[in-house]
């Protein structure tokens, strides 16, 4: 977490320290970087850089453990001569419940006096255990820089699929905050079709995890398939928002998100991958938008691994001459998503709204997806059935979380 410099380096920023059992110690190394006066005193030599190692105990509970961890010792080294020997500058203990913060300040330069004590560096940590930001370490570790080591790898799930992954029925003024929601990245692109100016986005940039705004959505009405990118004024959200926050309670693993969905969309009408005009046109706003996010994270200093995609259509191919190409048209778009982002191990999480238009023409749909899921590896059906719904047509808010929650859980189980 915190502020980084081009080369990657913290400089007097914030780092996330995750608790990973019991009384285990972090090490963290970094070197500030020479063309700054970051992490320096006013007295250092100009261009001098300074290494610096932090080891933070890390205690299984707070509060007679009522109030989970907290960080029993810290000792923070200074390589003065930068020969890879760490004398320790200062040391001490802290009693401190999850999300709280640790200062911790010293003075950059061997001898310095107490008039000098105004030019101390400080930096905050944060004891945050459900989000690892820095692999475990024993001891001091010296004479290097371990910031490509100790860079956060972020699972990148996507989330695609037609009107109930934009999440078109899911009120954003009715869904409780969540603190965690911050540390998730989010890059969203959603709407109605086709891919257009008029599509609720996130900018092309990474935010964090949010309710989607309407945006500007067409005003001509006359054009087919312009439903106002969502029902509510505030605008909405997908299975997304569900997924992130129960996947975040289970896992350690920093999490980004990357929505592509459009309302109304079919398989081989919207999705075809081997389509070169209309009928692809969402399958290469789908690429299009997953390269642009990953490009993006790479001029971030993201580290970054194509994990899953969850996918929730099914409901505009349920009419009997769809349903009959929908099994296959599925799988083909699958297969050609693993290659063109060359992921092969990506994934893949499939459901459907099964209730759609009353239910009656979903079995062969459900079916198909059954079967796609039986033949591909490294894909489940998940089972959306009981979620709530607003219509007939998509879930409401409380089944949009729903869903999300079944999808996380599908992840975790199956350990994709």
């Amino acid at each position: 977490g915190g502020n980084l410099n081009k080369d990657g380096y913290a400089i007097g920023a914030s780092t996330t320290v995750a608790y990973p059992g019991p009384m285990e110690r972090y090490s963290v190394v970094r070197q500030s970087p020479a063309d700054n006066n970051h992490g320096e005193t006013a007295a250092s030599a100009p261009g001098h850089s300074i290494h610096y190692a932090l080891n933070l105990t890390l205690a299984p509970t707070f509060n007679n453990g009522k109030d989970g961890p907290h960080v029993h010792g810290y000792a923070l080294g200074f390589d003065y001569d930068q020969d890879g020997r760490y004398e320790v500058v200062s040391e001490g203990s802290f009693e401190v419940a999850e999300h709280d913060r640790i200062r911790i300040g010293f003075l950059a330069q061997k001898g310095a006096t107490a008039a000098a004590a105004a030019n101390t560096n400080t930096f905050t940590y944060r004891v945050l255990p459900r989000h690892v930001a820095l692999p475990g370490n024993t001891g001091m570790q010296a004479g290097r820089s371990a910031c490509a080591e100790d860079r956060k790898v972020f699972d990148v799930v996507l989330v695609a699929g037609q009107s109930n992954a934009v999440g078109f029925d899911a009120d954003a003024a009715t869904l409780a905050p969540d603190p965690m929601d911050t540390e998730v990245r989010f890059w969203w692109r959603c709407g109605d079709p086709p891919p257009d100016k008029f599509d609720s986005t996130g900018g092309g940039t990474w935010t964090h995890l949010q309710p989607q705004p309407r945006g500007t959505p067409d005003p001509d009405k006359t054009k087919p398939r312009q439903y106002g990118n969502f029902r509510f004024e505030r605008g909405g959200f997908g299975p997304e928002i569900g997924f992130a926050r129960r996947l975040t309670s289970k896992q350690t693993s920093p999490l980004a998100i990357i929505k592509v969905a459009f309302s109304g969309t079919g398989i081989g009408t919207d999705w075809d991958s081997a389509a070169a005009g209309k009928d692809g046109a969402c399958y290469r706003a789908l690429l299009d938008e997953v390269r642009q996010a990953l490009a993006a994270a790479e001029a971030e200093g993201m580290a970054v691994r194509l994990r899953a995609l969850i996918w929730v259509q099914g409901e505009n191919d349920s009419k009997p001459e769809k349903a009959a190409m929908y099994e296959e048209k599925l799988y083909g778009m699958f297969e050609s998503l693993r290659r063109d982002l060359s992921a092969p191990n990506l994934a893949v999480l499939l459901g459907v709204n099964t209730k759609f238009g009353g239910g009656t023409n979903m079995v062969q749909v459900v079916d198909a997806q059954k079967a796609v899921a039986s033949r591909m590896p490294r894909c489940v059906y998940v089972d959306t059935e009981g979620a709530s719904l607003a219509n007939q047509a998509h879930f409401d808010t409380d089944g949009t979380l729903e869903i999300g929650r079944r999808f996380a859980e599908a992840l975790i189980q199956n350990q994709f």
